[in-house]
């Protein structure tokens, strides 16, 4: 009977800490601008180039990346295109190709980007 606790409580823990997975990096990305915005990206994406995703003005859009495969501590790096014009920015922190936030949301403002994270209680 003591056995069949134990392994119940370990199966429940495991299941637990398989829900989510944090080596994906979730965005909420939002166009608060009167341009379309093209060619978003976020890296690290083992998926990066072949991932990006438009927004037109007014516009939300959930963006996922698969870190799977950095296996270090970083920044992000987000790039993107407002007609001709390329721009990219660092933001962020994720620690051994695994992201610290739940949900990041970026808004596309018509000077910057306005950047909040969203974490997990624990």
């Amino acid at each position: 009977m003591k056995k069949l606790f134990l392994i119940s409580i370990f199966i429940g823990l495991l299941l637990l800490t398989s829900c989510n997975d944090w080596s994906k990096g979730k965005f909420r990305l939002t166009n608060n601008t009167l341009n379309s915005i093209d060619s978003i990206c976020i890296s690290p994406d083992k998926y990066f180039g072949k991932n990006c995703i438009s927004l037109k003005p007014n516009e939300t859009k959930y963006y996922e990346t698969d870190m799977g495969e950095a296996t270090t501590d970083g920044g992000y790096l987000i790039k993107y295109k407002i007609g001709l014009i390329s721009k990219s920015q660092m933001f962020g922190y994720f620690s051994n190709g695994n992201s610290m936030e739940k949900l990041t949301k970026i808004y596309f403002q018509a000077d910057t980007l306005k950047i909040e994270s969203e974490y997990s209680k624990y």
